[in-house]
């Protein structure tokens, strides 16, 4: 992703951190703070505080024991080129 990216939606979007790309599992969001964002010069780093629920405590427990090494995320491209 191009540097400034990112800027946009980090200054004016509720981001919301789901798992699994389920939007009925929230994990955290940027309205309340539970769901930090910042870009820099590698790309875009979050924080993110885990609720006290089922899926949080599955989360929770996944990634301690290295079962989800990873993430993904969501986004629309505004302009896009294509070629074949």
């Amino acid at each position: 992703f191009q540097k400034g990216a990112f800027a946009d939606s980090l200054h004016h979007d509720d981001i919301r951190a789901l798992w699994s790309h389920d939007t009925s599992k929230v994990l955290g969001r940027t309205k309340n703070n539970t769901l930090r964002l910042e870009e820099d010069d590698k790309g875009l780093r979050f924080e993110l505080d885990l609720p006290r629920t089922t899926v949080g405590n599955d989360t929770y427990e996944s990634v301690k024991r290295g079962d989800i090494a990873g993430v993904s995320f969501g986004f629309r491209a505004i302009q896009q080129e294509w070629e074949n």
